[in-house]
């Protein structure tokens, strides 16, 4: 596994964790589980009021399943945009001492940042100030950052401007010149929907081999009688896995041999974020690993069910340990 290389593209952002009560969220007028963007100006009034009760972790989609990957051992590429200021240089720290190749663009402006609030409930209210993620663009991308490359994996959110549009197309010729599997992760019911054009295009396309996405994602993009579009995908061999999510219902793997319907795993939530960043680390570990469709939906679930446990996207040690005895001794989940 130590040749495997995965290669990922798209928003890295630092992380920003206050834990406040009921009454503090209503001061601020913000409600429970609410998810709003807010530009830098703001963003700076959020750290003047908290200043001793934040704390910094690695985040963005892509940037949770890269490190996740790392924590197991798998040799991994990072493309993202930052800015210049003090967070981009602790986001390079920390990638680098997850020995994460970083392929970080720096830019003038803020590094991408979300502000978590967390209530006692285990409620989140999120504020997210892109920054400069917007700016990764073809220039970005080099066709050697592709060598040895196993495993490309993105997100829709590279739709979001005609710069990361080119990015991320570019970035998908290379991985397919290159041979590599292509993975590419819905990210968000709002994104899904309004790119739904780009993606199906992308879809049937025949250029994207694995789909990762949540039902809501999914209704978003195919509408509520989705199996029927999912099964024409795989007819055309325009795809080779479309992955649903569905938190405590588990998830289903469509496949041109399969159609499995997997289990979650019973546990105490903890903080659910990162849940589905955790799975597709899972699911790209296990393939890589030339495992069964079903040894590799239990292992995403496995990886998925480890990270909800605790506060923050990591897996522990014992975690680790776990998910590495059942790649080597293909083990009853």
């Amino acid at each position: 596994m130590k040749n495997v290389k995965v290669l990922g593209l798209g928003h890295l952002v630092v992380d920003k964790c206050v834990n406040v009560t009921t009454s503090e969220l209503a001061t601020w007028g913000l409600q429970s589980e609410a998810r709003t963007k807010i530009d830098s100006e703001y963003a700076q009034y959020i750290k003047t009021v908290f200043p001793e009760r934040i704390t910094k972790t690695v985040g963005g989609s892509i940037g949770n399943t890269i490190r996740l990957l790392a924590a197991l051992d798998i040799s991994t590429s990072l493309i993202s945009a930052i800015g210049d200021d003090n967070d981009s240089i602790w986001l390079r720290e920390k990638i680098n001492e997850l020995s994460i190749d970083d392929h970080l663009n720096g830019h003038a402006g803020a590094t991408g940042e979300c502000f978590v609030f967390a209530l006692e409930n285990g409620e989140k209210t999120m504020l997210f100030n892109p920054g400069v993620s917007h700016k990764l663009s073809k220039e970005s991308i080099q066709a050697d950052f592709f060598n040895h490359c196993k495993y490309f994996y993105s997100t829709a959110y590279m739709l979001q401007t005609d710069s990361q549009q080119e990015a991320l197309m570019q970035s998908i010729e290379m991985a397919r010149t290159n041979k590599s599997i292509i993975g590419l992760d819905l990210a968000d019911k709002d994104v899904a929907y309004k790119y739904q054009d780009q993606i199906k295009a992308l879809l049937y396309s025949g250029k994207i081999n694995h789909l990762f996405a949540n039902r809501l994602e999914v209704v978003a993009l195919l509408g509520n009688s989705y199996e029927s579009q999912v099964f024409d995908l795989l007819k055309k061999n325009s795809i080779d896995y479309f992955l649903i999510k569905d938190g405590a219902n588990g998830s289903t793997i469509y496949s041109r041999e399969a159609h499995l319907k997997i289990e979650s795993k019973i546990v105490k939530v903890v903080d659910g974020t990162g849940a589905g960043d955790a799975y597709a680390a899972g699911f790209i570990l296990a393939f890589l690993a030339g495992k069964s469709t079903d040894l590799i939906g239990k292992i995403a679930t496995e990886c998925a069910g480890c990270v909800i446990q605790s506060h923050g996207v990591c897996f522990t040690k014992e975690d680790v340990s776990m998910v590495k005895n059942y790649l080597r001794e293909d083990c009853d989940l």
